[in-house]
């Protein structure tokens, strides 16, 4: 739901007065649940799959944390698919780019929003211009030798 980061209050903030808030809250929630468990149902089903193929008794060996499960993992498990692997690894790195783009759109309209609501005055596209030059700056510093590690402190802090 990206609670802290203000996308949920942005998007709220375009609704009309007199919407009912208790039914959003009740479907989004439910929605974002089911959402979860389905994913961690695929996910286990995938790792165990993987565990079963590569007969390793120890999940810890099958598994990687964090990044290593999209893009190492789930890429193995997809290498050993015995139907159209390359499709569904096509399908499956689509899906992160459209997931990564989407949560960028959501970041960068709040980014987008507070700053409109600050200063009216400003063209939208002058602040997207402005928001996508920051954002670019800032990413351009993960792609250096150690943005990994980088990456990882910011993470687990």
């Amino acid at each position: 739901l990206t609670v802290c980061f203000g996308n949920v209050m942005m998007y709220s903030s375009y609704n009309r007065f007199t919407n009912n808030v208790n039914r959003d809250v009740t479907v989004v929630t439910i929605l974002d649940t089911l959402t979860s468990m389905l994913a961690g149902l695929i996910v286990f089903g995938v790792i165990g799959h993987l565990a079963h193929v590569t007969n390793s008794p120890d999940l810890s060996k099958v598994v990687r944390g964090g990044g290593g499960l999209a893009f190492i993992t789930y890429p193995d498990a997809i290498a050993k698919f015995t139907f159209w692997p390359q499709f569904f690894a096509v399908a499956f790195f689509l899906m992160l780019f459209v997931l990564g783009i989407g949560s960028i759109v959501g970041m960068a309209t709040t980014i987008m929003t507070v700053i409109r609501d600050r200063f009216p005055h400003l063209k939208p596209l002058l602040v997207a211009i402005g928001i996508a030059i920051a954002g670019f700056g800032i990413g351009i510093i993960y792609t250096t030798p150690g943005g990994q590690y980088l990456l990882d402190f910011l993470d687990f802090y």
